[in-house]
């Protein structure tokens, strides 16, 4: 009995020998099969398989993984707004298309951390961006570097227009928070300072009509205390007048800040229409440099106040001009790879293969049990 069981287990088992022998007489079906992956794969690879141009940037405009992230958030919505689309660079819409294609090569990685102490010095590293990599995909190689130079102007041009209209809002913006509290502050302060010249002025009137009580206090005094009126009245006289002097110098320095708005406000309400007349950095920067040039000469050389706030937008939009134009640095030439066509022929041989395998098993079942 247990003899017969081993003859069937036996018998059902395959050896080495049976698999060589069925490929043997199954070799060109499975050969055939194998050949036709390889055709396919082949076609698919002509056909999808892209070449890859790949620009590298050295960054001195100081670019770091969270605004990296950001412009591979802004520039699809930034293409949206401003290009005339006619279906050229569509994939510029894309995120997808922009987190693949901007690779920045990290100076150093959090997993280095144990060889750091300082972790705010280790944050501010592995934040630091040294190069940047830009990557173009195209069916052809003249395409490929097409791809990669659309993307590279782009990602330099709109980085710079996205910086210049941060400025102009960042400057409206304060120029909007500036009037609202300035307004409500100064009409309060003008009030309470005509309530204390007043107040000084009776005061005066009175020290005139009682000339024996001038004697002056050496304790500080506050001129709005219940207790005051009962103090000496030269006491009372100097606590209203720093009160008022202390008003005053906040009203300075209010006015001071409604006139550095004048010159904000100016530039703003110029730039916003400029803004939307072109979207070439080079050009938008020439053109508000004009304007802060023109608002500059408009304002007299003794008002340092508005001087000052006029320079600071200068030397702001000089600052993005340099980034934008030394920025980032190519480095070398293009670098061109072409498709992977050994991958895709290695990937339809061994489908072909498999197939054709698993096909001949199926009409060997086929013709044994049905």
């Amino acid at each position: 009995m247990q003899t017969q069981e081993t003859q069937t287990t036996q018998a059902d088992e395959i050896s080495i020998e049976d698999i060589a022998k069925f490929i043997k007489e199954e070799f060109w079906k499975i050969s055939i099969s194998g050949l036709i992956g390889i055709g396919i794969a082949l076609i698919f690879s002509f056909t999808f398989g892209k070449y890859e141009a790949k620009l590298i940037y050295t960054n001195y405009s100081g670019i770091d993984i969270p605004r990296l992230k950001s412009l591979q958030v802004s520039l699809p919505k930034l293409y949206e707004e401003t290009e005339k689309n006619d279906g050229k660079n569509d994939f510029l819409k894309s995120e997808k298309v922009w987190e693949s294609s901007v690779k920045p090569n990290i100076l150093i990685k959090k997993s280095d951390g144990k060889d750091l102490l300082d972790v705010s010095a280790l944050t501010k590293a592995s934040n630091s961006i040294p190069t940047i990599e830009i990557v173009g995909y195209g069916t052809s190689k003249a395409k490929a570097i097409q791809n990669a130079e659309t993307i590279s102007n782009f990602f330099i041009n709109g980085s710079s227009y996205l910086q210049l209209r941060d400025l102009i809002r960042n400057y409206d913006l304060r120029s909007i928070a500036v009037i609202s509290n300035a307004q409500k502050k100064v009409s309060a302060l003008e009030i309470e300072s005509v309530y204390l010249e007043k107040r000084i002025k009776n005061l005066n009137s009175l020290k005139n009509q009682f000339p024996n009580a001038i004697n002056a206090g050496s304790q500080v005094v506050d001129a709005k205390d219940s207790g005051a009126k009962y103090l000496p009245i030269s006491t009372q006289i100097i606590a209203a007048t720093t009160d008022l002097n202390g008003i005053q110098e906040q009203l300075a320095r209010l006015r001071d800040e409604e006139s550095q708005v004048k010159v904000y406000s100016s530039f703003v309400d110029s730039s916003k229409k400029i803004l939307t007349e072109t979207f070439e950095p080079k050009q938008l920067i020439d053109k508000l440099l004009v304007v802060i040039e023109g608002i500059q000469k408009s304002i007299p050389p003794s008002n340092t106040i508005q001087v000052n706030a006029s320079e600071s937008i200068r030397v702001d939009l000089k600052s993005i001009q340099t980034d934008n134009l030394y920025g980032l640095r190519q480095i070398g030439e293009v670098d061109v790879s072409s498709p992977k066509y050994v991958k895709y022929l290695g990937i339809g041989l061994f489908v072909g293969l498999m197939l054709g395998f698993m096909f001949s098993i199926a009409l060997r079942l086929k013709s044994k049990f049905f």
